[in-house]
């Protein structure tokens, strides 16, 4: 069966119909990767309120002392702007926006 999502970045699926008109349709998740999509996407939230609960947490430990440390503060922005994108909005692209969060690697050089 097809499920009515479109491929990320249009990737090609040769052997999917269209439910509409049964001709070819490259633009559609298979059942599998529909339900790789579901579970990668639980794995992403739940990587994204891990470091949500680590910035409350750092907030908690440092109160106002927070807000002096800037990476703290990117951070917040980061998790923050990546909830907002993927609750407040349902924009499915929000915890792309947590890869943001890559920048700590170069912090540790």
């Amino acid at each position: 069966p097809v499920v009515g999502r479109r491929l990320a970045g249009g990737e090609m699926c040769p052997k999917m119909k269209s439910p509409l008109d049964g001709t070819k349709d490259y633009y559609y998740y298979s059942e599998s990767q529909d339900i790789w999509h579901k579970w990668l996407s639980i794995v992403s939230l739940s990587i994204l309120w891990i470091f949500a609960a680590q910035v409350t947490a750092l907030f908690m430990i440092y109160w106002c002392d927070f807000f002096k440390n800037m990476w703290y503060v990117l951070d917040l922005v980061v998790v923050g702007g990546a909830l907002t994108l993927e609750y407040y909005f349902n924009d499915p692209n929000g915890p792309l926006f947590a890869l943001l969060l890559s920048w700590r690697a170069f912090r540790v050089f």
